[in-house]
């Protein structure tokens, strides 16, 4: 019973978000997914994963729905040292390096969450989201342009405090 409940809470959330990207005009529906290949070989070769991702204005107003937001998790995969210079409010640090040795982990706590994986380009994040999305993670997405485009466009980041030279 507790399984259903928790696979009707993540419909609903995925609902919620894209309805609110639909308000936009911005659905997953209507973006170019992108392919990814996992270096790991199946039966047929390799496969090819789609993976959709949204641009850093779309990740902000996700955040700012109460029902989309209620069961989002922002996965920042670069280093720790990257992520303790600054990141997104809210998002978790797991290493893209540490995905795969963690998926066991990462399903128990965020397997019917939607995901929107994040880095410094872009490039990173839709590999994390392609490992997600090759390991059964319904929701994994990731976000277009990283941090680099998320700075671009002047949204507010968390920074660790900085000490002031004397």
């Amino acid at each position: 019973m507790r399984q259903r409940t928790f696979s009707i809470i993540g419909v609903s959330c995925a609902l919620s978000l894209v309805a609110v990207l639909s308000l936009f005009g911005q659905g997953p529906s209507q973006s170019k997914s992108t392919h990814y290949k996992p270096k790991t070989k199946t039966q047929g070769g390799l496969d090819t994963i789609h993976v959709h991702g949204f641009k850093p204005k779309e990740v902000t107003q996700i955040i700012q729905n109460p029902g989309a937001n209620a069961l989002l998790t922002l996965m920042d995969v670069r280093s720790p040292e990257d992520f303790s210079a600054s990141h997104v409010s809210g998002s978790i640090n797991v290493p893209l390096e540490t995905i795969e040795g963690s998926i066991k982990e990462l399903r128990k706590k965020y397997g019917q969450r939607t995901i929107i994986c994040i880095d410094e380009t872009g490039e990173k994040a839709m590999q994390a989201s392609g490992i997600l999305t090759a390991n059964k993670f319904e929701w994994a997405y990731y976000m277009k342009g990283g941090l680099r485009q998320w700075r671009f466009d002047e949204l507010p980041l968390d920074s660790a405090a900085v000490t002031p030279r004397k």
